[in-house]
């Protein structure tokens, strides 16, 4: 009988073992997530409200579309989006002095770089340019 054949292998390098996460990393990860998935919850409601307020402002029912904004302000006291329909109808209705408070709280929470937040200070500057004084 002939021997077997000697078969060479290629040398495998042994595979360093996978870095594990830590507990912690997993929990900072999954905390990571959650928020980000509430923070496209409440950008997906606030979309929503919006698209009320806006089609029962276009249906001129004032009252309603203040209502649901109210709630917005009520639910949300930190976003912007809300006091500016709140500005934003109270402007539709003629209510000057609570429009511009409105505004002027729209302008403390909105960041810099909010779209509508040069349309909001041109509203104001125009407000008191056109007040007359007391």
């Amino acid at each position: 009988m002939a021997p077997a054949p000697v078969i060479e292998h290629e040398p495998v390098e042994p595979k360093a073992p996978e870095a594990k996460k830590s507990v912690f990393d997993l929990v900072k990860s999954k905390k990571s997530e959650v928020e980000q998935k509430v923070t496209e919850l409440v950008k997906t409601k606030q979309q929503e409200v919006q698209l009320k307020v806006s089609g029962l402002v276009q249906n001129r029912q004032y009252g309603a579309a203040l209502e649901a904004a109210n709630d917005c302000a009520a639910s949300n006291p930190n976003m912007p989006e809300c006091q500016l329909m709140l500005g934003d109808i109270h402007g539709k209705l003629n209510h000057r002095a609570e429009s511009e408070k409105h505004y002027a709280k729209f302008l403390t929470l909105a960041p810099a770089a909010h779209p509508q937040r040069a349309r909001v200070v041109e509203l104001l500057g125009n407000a008191s340019a056109t007040r007359t004084p007391e």
